[in-house]
């Protein structure tokens, strides 16, 4: 089966930062309109922050494009607790409605790193073949990626799903592996469901409306369903032989990753900053989450976390591509290991 490379909307550039403290205020408006290379910053941190500067780096601006879920609560942490800068790099912000869909701008060199679900990155790879990994930023855990549904629709488990449509971000993405994994392992047809694309800020009109019966959302869109809507949870879509799936991270380019080592290093230790920092202090993660997806404090209290590493883990990463040989989205295997890329020490 031929992966969805370049399906569904454009991404949207946002306007470029003058400085890295500008970058925090694109943040609000960003979303208004998810063997071992090692990313621990910590002896990367004190080389950097001494004397790393804009000249330790090719490239001084990264255009990363970014979803708002929860997942990159730690990549604007890095930005407003200045990691980025300290490390000589600004990050340019651009909306995106998920990886499927941003790869063309990846591959046109519009964007340098994208963030996405694992699934769509590593179709990306498999229909181009130039893909490299340049961190992970988030895995499942429970009552964190939920197919949910309206209080009304009578689809309460699994079987409830035959023959229905599922509101997803992109076709042949993490979304449809995760749910025909949960659907096989109840002993169901998992190519009994239709998916409908759309973009998780659409998802819980589109339950309301009847466009979808059910829709596999992320924090913080499923407290968001859960109380503009009434929505309830049909199953946790990372259940069972897909509990603690990785759900998304950051790739680039190869040739980009090739041009711009120091470049890459600068931002995976930064990042990993950002991470250590998400995986500690939940009061953090709140706080930016309002920032960046609008969202109310008393939304972002109840909010359902995940984990955020912070190495790329070939042995984690390979069940992704496992699953999808599994489920036909590839046609050939993919070994993770093969496509990630460590961090160069400066």
């Amino acid at each position: 089966m031929a992966p969805r490379v370049g399906s569904g909307a454009p991404a949207t550039k946002l306007a470029r930062p003058a400085r890295v403290a500008t970058a925090i205020m694109a943040t609000a408006t960003l979303f208004a309109t998810s063997a071992c290379g090692l990313l621990d910053g910590s002896a990367g941190q004190e080389e950097s922050s001494g004397g790393g500067g804009n000249g330790a780096v090719e490239q001084e601006v990264i255009r990363l494009g970014l979803l708002p879920v929860v997942d990159v609560a730690s990549v604007h942490i890095a930005i407003e607790d200045g990691f980025f800068e300290e490390e000589g790099v600004e990050i340019e912000l651009t909306s995106i409605q998920g990886a499927a869909a941003a790869m063309p701008s990846l591959e046109a060199g519009d964007l340098d790193i994208v963030f996405g679900n694992w699934v769509s990155i590593f179709a990306a790879h498999s229909a181009l073949g130039n893909i490299k990994l340049v961190a992970d930023s988030y895995y499942a855990l429970p009552n964190t990626w939920m197919v949910m549904t309206t209080p009304d629709s009578g689809l309460t488990q699994p079987d409830d799903l035959m023959g229905k449509t599922i509101g997803v971000t992109s076709q042949g993405s993490l979304a449809e592996v995760t749910i025909k994994s949960v659907l096989r392992a109840n002993d169901l047809d998992p190519n009994n469901v239709n998916f409908a694309e759309m973009g998780y800020p659409d998802m819980a009109a589109a339950l309301d409306s009847g466009q979808v019966d059910a829709a596999l959302m992320a924090e913080p869109f499923i407290t968001n369903s859960e109380l503009e809507i009434g929505a309830v949870p049909v199953f946790d879509a990372a259940s069972g032989p897909t509990e603690e799936i990785p759900i998304a991270g950051f790739a680039a380019k190869d040739e980009w990753a090739e041009e711009n080592p120091q470049t890459v290093a600068a931002f995976q230790r930064a990042f990993s900053r950002g991470q250590e920092v998400a995986s500690s202090d939940r009061e953090r993660v709140e706080q930016m989450v309002q920032e960046y997806a609008s969202i109310e404090p008393e939304t972002a209290s109840l909010l359902n976390l995940g984990g955020w590493p912070t190495t790329l883990e070939a042995s984690r990463l390979q069940r992704i591509p496992n699953l999808m040989l599994e489920y036909q989205l590839i046609d050939e295997p993919i070994e993770a290991e093969s496509m990630i890329l460590t961090p160069t020490r400066n």
